[in-house]
């Protein structure tokens, strides 16, 4: 929160500073260009009206200016949030597991039946940190997860995952599918990630293999 009020205070700085260096060089501009354009030097009152009318527009101009600006949108670090209480880490039991592919850099989606019967759902680029590495042999690894115990790194309010802690042996993947395109997006084939689902593991993965019909919304544990 200290952190938020800090950001407006210095964005309402920076409104005031905007406001007011537009209005004395955008106001001594305008009145040079008002003389030389109507002609009115050394003509007064013409003179005084110019000068105060100048500095009045340019005023009002860098006025609106500043108050269109938008502060920018300042997401909280997991340190951040580990501050405030927000995070927590969760053990899961897992029984198998399919996963949809990444597009471009966004990572995998993997879906991972518990065995209590739901099903957990982690999207992100932490699970390309478990994925099998084979070209680069100064950290090469065999494939790390899923497997039957994990512990989740998670937000205690929202259930977002940040990070995912094999606890046994990878058992590996049930099945692979394409990634989702941007159409299985807008109808809503990827749940949140770190949803946990009640619909049947089965189920899920028959659906997302024959995409054609909507992941019903996901119930966020």
């Amino acid at each position: 929160m200290k952190q938020l009020r800090q950001v407006s205070e210095d964005f309402r700085t920076m409104r005031a500073l905007i406001t007011s260096v537009g209005t004395l060089v955008g106001g001594g501009l305008l009145y040079v260009a008002v003389l030389k354009l109507l002609g009115i030097v050394g003509k007064e009152p013409w003179m005084s009206i110019a000068l105060f009318g100048s500095f009045i527009v340019a005023g009002v101009v860098s006025w609106r200016i500043a108050k269109r600006l938008v502060p920018p949108v300042k997401y909280p670090t997991l340190a951040d949030l580990k501050q405030q209480g927000l995070i927590e880490t969760v053990e899961f039991s897992a029984k198998r597991a399919f996963q949809v592919y990444g597009f471009d850099d966004e990572g995998p989606s993997d879906f991972v039946e518990l065995t209590d019967g739901r099903v957990l759902h982690l999207w992100g680029q932490y699970l390309d940190d478990l994925a099998e590495i084979t070209d680069d042999p100064g950290n090469n690894q065999s494939q790390l997860f899923p497997c039957a115990r994990f512990r989740v790194t998670r937000r205690r309010d929202t259930g977002q995952v940040y990070a995912v802690e094999p606890l046994s042996p990878c058992f590996g993947l049930d099945a692979e599918f394409p990634p989702f395109t941007l159409q299985d997006l807008k109808a809503g084939w990827r749940p949140a990630n770190g949803a946990i689902l009640t619909e049947s593991y089965d189920v899920l993965k028959g659906r997302v293999a024959g995409r054609g019909i909507s992941i019903d919304d996901p119930a966020t544990l």
